[in-house]
């Protein structure tokens, strides 16, 4: 098992989510959105400037930043 974060997992791949590693004060807003451990992610569209990308997680398309990608942890 390899761990990576989110902002790296390449469109198309399915990962699952490990954990949410800040103490920041979107951990509980990435939480409510579904990004909880043991679920599976997948990238599947990303905007022109790498800033926004797109994530099917839990039947649903979510979109958010890659400096909030980053703080959550996957195992691919």
């Amino acid at each position: 098992m390899n761990q990576s974060t989110l902002k790296e997992l390449e469109k198309g791949n399915e990962a699952t989510i490990a954990g949410i590693d800040c103490k920041c004060k979107n951990k509980l807003r990435l939480l409510d959105m579904g990004f909880t451990k043991g679920t599976i992610v997948k990238p599947l569209w990303q905007a022109r400037n790498m800033h926004i990308t797109a994530y099917r997680i839990k039947g649903t398309l979510i979109g958010i930043r890659s400096e909030e990608a980053r703080y959550i942890n996957i195992i691919l």
